[in-house]
């Protein structure tokens, strides 16, 4: 089996739409699953790490730059509204800027973004990075 397999695609799909109001549906919900994240920071760069529990659906952040996305461990269902796919770690492919994704974990994952940043903090990062939709992240 390959490790990128389309699952639907389809062209009728409202794509942000219909990740907003997926995503306004998640938080009516009495759980909210947030993924422990850990940030790293060097040289110019920004790492975000999220270990992702099987089972688990998530909403990522538009991204306003692009970045390098690194799935190390597990299988996951990723959709960009348009077309669903299933990635199988390893995997290392670029995130385009101005693009969201809902993911739902079929084994356990772990999800890893680089940016190019000078920021220094997580709340500095993630204004520079990430459209306003984004949770923030706890220090």
């Amino acid at each position: 089996m390959d490790s990128i397999q389309t699952v639907q695609k389809s062209t009728d799909i409202q794509a942000k739409g219909d990740i907003l109001e997926l995503q306004q549906q998640l938080q009516q919900l009495d759980t909210i699953y947030e993924p422990p994240t850990l940030h790293h920071f060097v040289d110019g760069m920004y790492c975000r790490e999220a270990i992702v529990l099987a089972g688990s659906m998530l909403i990522g952040a538009t991204h306003k730059k692009a970045c390098i996305n690194l799935l190390t461990e597990g299988t996951i269902v990723v959709s960009n509204g348009t077309e669903d796919i299933i990635l199988k770690a390893p995997q290392t492919f670029i995130g385009n800027k101005g693009k969201q994704k809902v993911g739902y974990a079929l084994t356990d994952v772990v999800w890893v973004n680089v940016f190019r940043t000078d920021a220094l903090s997580i709340d500095e990062a993630e204004q520079e990075l990430f459209e306003e939709e984004i949770y923030k992240a706890k220090d």
